[in-house]
């Protein structure tokens, strides 16, 4: 089946409220230098797992579906993607009928998608209601009615202890581990106010938002899983992690660590391997630099590289070699995948990735991690930390206790301080 598109200009939108509309009713990837937006009745397509040439496929055939107008220099129509973190799961993509694209020198352009002709000036009427109705803020912040833990500190120190007895074997180099905090509210969640406080604690982070069945999931990504404009092709791993609760000088101490040298030096190597042989003029810097968060610092390698001129290698297949990375799975890889699945909950999304790719093949994909899934009064939250030789089961605890603190807090503010007096948070 074909659909229609027509693309224009529209300098005049308010881009805050829209973008609020989509974290609660859309999909959105926005960061500093882009903003994506997808409104309206979302078409979801489930894919098989992201490797598999039957997904490749579906998304081709989809974006290849609609016929374009003539606008040069307009974006071209996308489709929003969320991965889940095991490779053998099915993923979902979604077509957004009302497409909105701005960039820091580009403007801010409309795609409008539909299946007849007709149906495009209904569209325009319906962004219009939208930018009119479009509401920026939720009225007051929730607060903390119950939390569960899962599992708590103790029994995650016990999973540490499990993972570095596999590493001491020499069966693992390193592997990540997870916990989940359970919250309930005292009103229901607004995904906008979240998705507005993310961005406020970290706002050198790349925001996202979907559907996730009846939840909504937001989150603000500091990792770059892989990136393509034309040939060029980008990653930007971080592994390796300090706290900064005691200060900015813990980034100095980072880049001294052996431990998180070395875990960072394992991430890399492997995707830097993946890559291999399918692109070309790959370029890594000789030493990692330090990325500063509001709560944490990592170390970070931003890797560059280019596909050969007429190479048949896409994004999604660029995605499917790096998925899942050993910054969320661990080295090797299948032997990580194994114990994370025998001692944790599953992840679904959490890890996973999450972005889009255009007609054109060009896109973006971050890892869908600092986020929180959303229903009603409900979030659970998720943090990980990653272990190798020389880890500990307090030092590990301590990571996953700041990572979530700092997203529980823009998720209900006040209450991480509350959570810091459990003896088992």
């Amino acid at each position: 089946m074909s659909r229609s598109a027509r693309r224009f200009r529209r300098d005049d939108l308010d881009l805050v409220a829209l973008t609020a509309t989509a974290a609660r009713h859309g999909v959105l990837h926005v960061g500093n230098q882009r903003t994506a937006l997808g409104l309206g009745e979302l078409t979801a397509v489930e894919l098989d797992p992201i490797s598999s040439v039957v997904s490749r496929s579906a998304i081709a055939q989809l974006l290849a579906s609609i016929e374009l107008d003539q606008q040069p220099g307009a974006p071209s129509p996308r489709l929003h993607l969320a991965v889940p973190f095991l490779p053998g799961e099915p993923g979902c993509a979604w077509l957004a009928p009302i497409q909105i694209t701005a960039s820091a020198d580009g403007g801010i352009w409309v795609t409008l998608i539909a299946d007849e002709r007709p149906g495009l000036q209904v569209l325009e009427a319906e962004l219009d209601a939208l930018q009119a109705g479009a509401e920026q803020k939720s009225t007051g912040d929730p607060g903390l009615l119950s939390v569960e833990e899962d599992p708590d500190a103790a029994v995650y120190g016990q999973m540490v202890n499990a993972a570095l007895e596999e590493i001491s074997a020499g069966r693992l180099r390193k592997v990540v581990l997870s916990r989940s905090v359970h919250l309930t509210a005292t009103m229901p969640l607004d995904a906008a106010s979240v998705l507005e406080r993310m961005a406020d604690r970290e706002p050198s982070c790349v925001r996202y938002a979907h559907p996730s069945g009846t939840s909504r999931v937001v989150g603000a990504s500091p990792e770059l899983v892989v990136e393509r404009q034309g040939r060029q092709i980008s990653s930007h791993p971080l592994a390796g992690t300090i706290g900064l609760s005691d200060g900015r000088d813990g980034g100095m101490a980072l880049a001294r660590s052996a431990k998180d040298l070395e875990e960072h030096r394992l991430v890399v190597d492997d995707i830097v391997g993946r890559l291999d042989g399918l692109v070309e003029k790959l370029s890594v810097p000789s030493a990692p630099r330090v990325v500063e968060l509001r709560a944490v610092a990592h170390l970070g390698t931003a890797i560059e590289a280019e596909l050969p001129a007429g190479s048949p290698v896409g994004l999604i297949d660029l995605l499917a070699a790096i998925h899942p990375t050993p910054a969320v799975g661990g080295v090797p890889t299948s032997e990580a995948l194994s114990l994370i699945s025998s001692l944790e909950a599953p992840r679904g999304d959490f890890a996973g990735s999450v972005g889009w790719i255009d007609a054109e093949g060009d896109g973006i994909f971050h890892l869908a991690i600092r986020g929180a899934s959303l229903s009603a009064e409900r979030a659970t939250i998720r943090a990980g930390a990653g272990i190798v030789a020389g880890s500990t089961s307090s030092g590990e605890i301590e990571e996953t206790r700041v990572k979530l603190a700092s997203i529980i807090e823009a998720v209900v503010p006040g209450a991480s301080a509350r959570l810091e007096a459990l003896s088992s948070f």
